[in-house]
């Protein structure tokens, strides 16, 4: 951002300094500067984009981990609490309270990811 400053700088300096140069040489000088401010702006914007992309790209990957330890939390505890009840002669569960944690758990492990992946990676519209 600096150099861009001291682009932008360089630009009002030799603007100033070569008024007299430039009206000899006419617009071309003008035209010259006119395209290198150009250039350095359309620089930024390509490297506002990079800097955005590199976030989403961070941000995805967090969300992807956060998901993967979200379901592998709710599976662990699908587990125990039927392990619980395999084991234990005290703490039976009823058959439907085994089977809405046997059908929460698969459809966590179908419906979550698919659902969160449509929202971080949108289909791409064919130009």
């Amino acid at each position: 951002m600096d150099n861009i400053k001291g682009v932008d700088a360089f630009i009002k300096h030799v603007k100033e300094e070569n008024v007299a140069e430039a009206a000899n040489a006419g617009s071309a000088t003008d035209a010259y500067l006119e395209t290198l401010s150009s250039s350095i702006q359309r620089e930024q914007r390509f490297q506002q984009e990079l800097e955005d992309k590199d976030a989403d790209i961070s941000l995805k990957k967090t969300y992807g981990w956060t998901i993967i330890a979200v379901l592998g939390l709710w599976e662990l505890f699908v587990i125990v609490i039927i392990a619980i009840h395999l084991g234990s002669k005290a703490a039976k569960l009823s058959d439907t309270v085994l089977i809405t944690l046997l059908t929460s758990a698969t459809a966590n492990i179908l419906a979550l990811p698919t659902i969160v992946l449509n929202y971080l990676f949108p289909k791409r519209q064919k130009s």
